[in-house]
């Protein structure tokens, strides 16, 4: 006789995955539709961008080094940020230098978040009880903002941004992931999958250290509700994350003891200091996400000192009072609650007390974007969805495409860029010193001077400024003004480099005895710079004696044999040589 056998235990589904099994709601077809619609118009908003040069820090990027195909790959990935230098390899790999396929990488990158975004907020809806059309419609609503939303568009259409990009979209899919999965508790698949995906995020950017905060706050808000029930059902989960965030931890102390631009370290700028800026600037980021007009890649934003400054005090205020309510009415608004908590420790890496140099920009509202969505759909789902509201949505996603498309305009090209940088911050120095430096390199040394000394009266003279001021100054035919700048420079930072570049002026103009004079000060501060002798040689070819300068030529290619003006000048004084 047979042996009956016992039912094995069966893990409890997961809520989520409970209501979201639930045959409501638009069909798939509907939502390939409406992905396929918001794809198209994404790639439409962003189409300007595709083929727009490198700008700002770009042009610094470690790829476009004269050596960039020398440096092996296991010393890129060594520097900071290692999964973005990689795909900053990969793009290299496949196509060089050529822009192009930098921005398509971003902007993949971001249609894929967008995708993300839309399915948890719909896994968010669910948990709060919201189903049917009404919440199929918000989830869509809050992909196609994400996608098209105009203050996106530095995150994206910035190279620069690349670690911002690929870091959501890795923290997306592990959200996704740990929404979706099928039980209540974690299993130790689901706990391997999300730790890849975050260790990755946090090798992508350090701000991605704060995502284990989300899932604590998901676990209490919805598993099963204002419960820590969830938190420790999802041990498995949070065991294996506090062992990643110990190494993101030393990775993060790490990359700050190196910044020149954000850290403690910052002599001028106090963590109270930028503290209570930030109480201020994140008003700005909530403001400009509800109205995103007057965007700029450079803000001139006061630095606050003290609580008598009232930005400072009345954004404290409201930061307070408005976690006072998201905590108090927790129950009845939930999805607002948690999007304002979660953006809060979102924002927390960038805008708390780690100083960093620039005090707000708009890339840092890409992470925390979707929780100002939870706060939309919060209210939004509470009303009747009729068909003038939801084509209302419509007419907001289709300004939104229309905005961001004008935005990325602005961004096809360098000028374009400063212009209207300078044109909303006249009164801030880096954006003339930018636009001068597009002036300059197209050739326009009389309108880079004037950008020049435009930067000189709002931010003052420092060595940098007076080195590009003299050198547009000269090729704008102004000897004199040049000599005098440049002298400037010296004064304050002798150096080799200056120097030289005061004995190429003096050496354009024939007075060669004072151009011999400073190249010898810039030998003696620093006997390895290269152009030295390069500039020696042009004044001894000058004065028509090739074998001085022959001996000069060769000193430089002793120092670096690549050098291009050494080689070539070295064929003009040996003509005879082949």
């Amino acid at each position: 006789m047979k042996k009956k056998q016992k039912n094995s235990p069966v893990a409890p589904e997961s809520p989520i995955h409970a209501a979201l099994k639930a045959p409501d709601g638009w069909r798939l077809g509907t939502w390939i539709w409406i992905g396929i619609g918001g794809i198209v118009a994404t790639f439409l908003a962003y189409i300007s961008i595709l083929s727009a040069p490198f700008v700002f820090d770009d042009l610094s990027g470690v790829f476009l080094y004269p050596n960039a195909a020398d440096i092996p790959l296991s010393k890129l990935i060594g520097i900071t940020r290692p999964l973005t230098t990689f795909s900053f390899w990969v793009n290299y790999k496949v196509g060089g230098t050529d822009p192009s396929l930098y921005h398509w990488m971003n902007l993949l990158l971001h249609v894929a978040s967008g995708v993300l975004v839309a399915l948890i907020v719909r896994s968010l809806l669910s948990a709060s009880g919201t189903k049917g059309m009404t919440r199929d419609v918000l989830a869509a609503f809050s992909g196609l903002v994400f996608l098209l939303h105009p203050l996106q568009t530095e995150a994206v259409s910035y190279v620069s941004s690349r670690s911002e990009v690929l870091a959501v979209f890795l923290l997306w899919a592990a959200f996704g992931h740990f929404l979706y999965r099928k039980n209540t508790a974690a299993s130790w698949y689901d706990g391997i999958v999300i730790l890849s995906l975050f260790g990755l995020a946090c090798l992508s950017k350090e701000y991605s250290v704060v995502f284990p905060v989300l899932l604590l706050l998901a676990d209490y808000y919805w598993n099963p509700g204002f419960s820590l029930t969830g938190i420790r059902g999802n041990w498995r989960v949070y065991g294996l994350i506090a062992v990643t965030a110990v190494a993101a931890g030393a990775l993060i102390l790490r990359v700050l003891a190196n910044a020149n631009t954000a850290g403690f370290q910052l002599k001028d700028l106090t963590p109270t200091d930028y503290f209570l800026t930030q109480c201020s600037v994140i008003w700005i980021y909530i403001f400009k996400f509800m109205i995103p007009f007057g965007q700029t890649i450079d803000y001139d934003y006061g630095v606050s000192h003290s609580l008598s400054d009232p930005a400072a005090i009345l954004g404290l205020l409201g930061l307070l009072a408005a976690t006072a309510a998201a905590v108090i009415y927790r129950r009845k608004y939930p999805l607002a609650s948690y999007g304002w908590l979660i953006f809060l420790v979102l924002l927390a890496p960038t805008s708390s007390f780690l100083p960093i140099r620039d005090v707000i920009a708009e890339r840092r509202v890409y992470l925390p974007s979707l929780a100002l969505l939870l706060i939309a759909v919060e209210f939004l789902r509470r009303a009747e969805w009729t068909p003038v509201r939801q084509a209302g949505l419509v007419v907001v996603v289709l300004a939104f495409t229309f905005l961001t498309s004008e935005r990325n305009n602005i961004w096809t090209s360098p000028e374009n860029l400063w212009r209207d940088t300078v044109a909303k911050a006249p009164n801030k120095s880096r954006p003339h010193f930018q636009l001068a430096k597009v002036f300059y390199d197209s050739g326009r040394f009389d309108a880079a001077s004037v950008e020049y000394e435009a930067a000189s009266r709002t931010g003052g003279l420092d060595y940098t400024l007076l080195l590009n001021w003299g050198l547009a100054l000269d090729d704008a035919g102004r000897a004199k003004d040049a000599i005098e700048k440049l002298k400037q420079a010296a004064q304050l930072k002798p150096s080799a480099h200056v120097y030289s570049q005061l004995a190429r002026v003096y050496g354009r103009n024939n007075e060669n005895d004072k151009a011999l004079e400073a190249l010898a000060t810039a030998e003696e501060l620093d006997p390895s710079f290269e152009m030295t002798y390069v500039y020696r040689g042009n004044v001894y070819l000058s004065q028509g004696d090739p074998q001085k300068a022959t001996a000069e030529y060769n000193r430089a290619l002793a120092i670096n044999p690549k050098n291009g003006p050494a080689l070539e000048n070295l064929r003009l004084a040996n003509p005879d040589r082949r």
